[in-house]
């Protein structure tokens, strides 16, 4: 398992993007596949084109990298992927089962040709229910949860799984949300995650490769309204896939980001309303990025750029602002608020509902 040193340097790096069963030893999963190199296809992608030809949708394509990398992020931090000590298989709760084991000198098919001792945690449909006089809330999960670090540095190498990997699909870890109000208000959640995170730290820098793919569908029930006319919502977000993770380098240089990212959210009045890119996006670094100290935008210099349906946006860091210059366009500038502002149009729900059950999971 992974020590809170390198915890915290791979949420550095994720945070670096805001701006924008049993096991034996010495064997792995033979159905998991590891990022470039290790598998290949299969896991994250979003389809269609994300609309970069206005300032405003190029902020929202920006700004959608955000909310996916707090939702990545809030998973590897959540309770959902707590590991405790190795034990055998008990009863959950109010149903289910979950296990805990451990081995040593495990091939997790690293993309840096280490091997790790990992820890690993195992829920079968375990349900944790609470009910008091406002209501109920019931959390089912089922999957696998992995990490793992070597016992040598130079590099340290260090990885995270949630759900399995195979070389043309991925099995999603899920857990469903069901909560009902005394008063006939609801909300009724299936959220499905694959998110693997490989690391590398060195004397002369650290690299992440991730893959992470979202699907969630979810539906509310208000007292008085017949079940049939609240259609249900569905979202799905993506960094990378197995075939071409998402990379973050960082050194005494700065920090680099590339890769594909992507949104897409559909509710009653489709999805051209929401705020939401709607798309997959490439992000290349084409200055490296010099991280920021006390300000709410993550980088004071640097320049990335998006591009997406054969177009492309500038994304430029200047001290605490962000300017933004759409394919043929005039540039815009904006505040790290408002670039966050601009993510959370897109997914508020969404990420709501994976905070409820991070919460309530623990």
């Amino acid at each position: 398992m992974m020590n809170n040193k390198k915890a915290a340097l791979r949420m550095t790096a994720l945070a670096a993007m805001l701006a924008m069963g049993g096991m034996t030893a010495g064997c792995s999963d033979d159905d998991d596949g590891g990022p470039a190199g290790g598998g290949g296809g299969g896991g994250g992608g979003v389809g269609g084109a994300a609309d970069l030809s206005t300032p405003a949708g190029a902020k929202a394509a920006a700004g959608t990298l955000l909310v996916i990398s707090d939702l990545a992020t809030g998973i590897e931090d959540g309770g959902l992927v707590a590991l405790p000590g190795p034990k055998a298989a008990v009863n959950c709760e109010d149903g289910g089962t979950v296990e805990d084991s451990s081995a040593n000198d495990v091939n997790v098919a690293s993309p840096f040709n280490k091997n790790v001792n990992v820890a690993r945690t195992t829920r079968v449909n375990c349900k944790i229910a609470e009910s008091n006089e406002a209501g109920s809330v019931t959390i089912t999960q089922d999957g696998v949860v992995e990490s793992g670090e070597s016992t040598t540095a130079n590099p340290l190498v260090s990885y995270f799984r949630l759900g399995k990997g195979a070389a043309t699909a991925t099995t999603p870890y899920t857990f469903s949300i069901e909560q009902a109000s005394e008063q006939g208000a609801g909300f009724n959640g299936t959220y499905g995650f694959f998110y693997r995170v490989d690391g590398s730290e060195g004397e002369t820098g650290e690299e992440q490769r991730l893959v992470f793919d979202m699907n969630v569908k979810f539906k509310v029930t208000a007292p008085g309204v017949p079940a049939g006319q609240i259609p249900q919502i569905t979202y799905q977000a993506a960094f990378g896939s197995t075939a071409s993770p998402f990379t973050i380098k960082s050194n005494n240089a700065g920090v680099e980001l590339n890769g594909s990212y992507g949104a897409s959210i559909s509710t009653p009045q489709g999805n051209a309303d929401t705020g939401c890119s709607n798309g997959s996006v490439k992000v290349t670094t084409k200055t490296v990025l010099t991280p920021a100290v006390e300000q709410v935008s993550p980088f004071s210099a640097g320049e990335l750029e998006l591009e997406s349906g054969g177009k492309k946006a500038k994304i430029v860091f200047v001290g605490d602002k962000i300017r933004v210059t759409p394919p043929g366009g005039t540039e815009v500038e904006f505040t790290g608020t408002e670039l966050q502002q601009a993510g959370s149009a897109c997914a508020g729900l969404a990420l709501s509902g994976l905070l409820l059950a991070g919460a309530l999971g623990q």
